[in-house]
């Protein structure tokens, strides 16, 4: 195979991984809703919806950016930072939504750029 057409067969591969990738991301959009409304309130949230908004959010970070995305990496980078590697939060509450909201805007903005 020459240079042009593995050239051609790189972009395709990446043009396929990267739609893969917005599949993913509709997918955990939703998640983060679901979860985001589980902080919403006055309850405290338990910690394994802390953890799974951390999850996400560090997989994202690190995702995001390599494929393209990188409006939706830093927006998930700076939440990834924000949240607790032990049972105390390393931001006010009300930041942490602030940071999980724009993270799904620029989520919801990748998705439209398909």
């Amino acid at each position: 195979m020459d240079a042009v057409n593995r050239k051609f067969v790189i972009l395709d591969s990446l043009e396929r991984v990267r739609n893969h990738y917005l599949l993913e991301l509709d997918i955990r959009t939703h998640e983060l809703t679901e979860l985001r409304a589980k902080i919403g309130g006055e309850v405290t949230p338990p910690e394994e919806v802390w953890t799974s908004i951390g999850f996400l959010a560090h997989k994202l970070a690190g995702t995001s950016a390599t494929l393209g995305f990188q409006d939706v990496g830093d927006a998930a980078s700076i939440l990834d930072e924000m949240l607790p590697s032990g049972s105390e939060l390393k931001a006010e509450r009300s930041e942490i939504v602030k940071s999980i909201d724009e993270l799904l805007s620029q989520m919801m903005a990748a998705q439209v750029t398909r």
